[in-house]
């Protein structure tokens, strides 16, 4: 058992990171919306979906750190850890469709592209097809790892 408090707890670590990583999207966001207060009424409720649609795994891990014994992140990836595992794997899928929804089908992609704040390897992108290339090729990575994983598991 891992008694670095970091890996004990990462759950919480990751949670909390989540929050202040919501705060300073909102902050930056709402300070760009000052003027106008229906882009401040949407800076909040994006932040607020954010919030919601990522924090999932987070709290499975939190609540296994917690209740579950479950206390090294890897854990969390083999389909045997029980049912904070699952919720956890639920979790990730859970993100990377929610993910792909605003992308593809809610004008994500073009939001981010108009953002300036996507770039790839230090390129600005500034095209949606480009956005949402990169995005997709993400959550296809981390869906091999995720499958990797539960094989592994098995």
């Amino acid at each position: 058992m891992n008694n670095d408090p970091l890996v004990r707890y990462a759950g919480i670590f990751f949670l909390a990171l989540l929050a202040v990583a919501t705060a300073a999207l909102w902050l930056r966001d709402r300070v760009r919306a000052r003027r106008d207060a229906a882009a401040r009424r949407r800076v909040a409720r994006r932040a607020i979906v954010f919030l919601v649609c990522v924090s999932p795994p987070w709290i499975a891990m939190t609540l296994g750190n917690l209740f579950g014994q479950m206390h090294d992140p890897i854990e969390f990836l083999n389909p045997r850890g029980g049912l904070f595992a699952i919720l956890f794997m639920a979790g990730m899928v859970w993100v990377w469709v929610a993910l792909l929804y605003w992308l593809l089908a809610k004008g994500g992609a073009e939001e981010l592209a108009q953002s300036g704040y996507v770039a790839f390897w230090g390129l600005r992108v500034s095209s949606p097809a480009q956005v949402k290339m990169i995005f997709i090729v993400c959550v296809a990575g981390g869906l091999c790892v995720f499958v990797w994983s539960i094989i592994q598991g098995l």
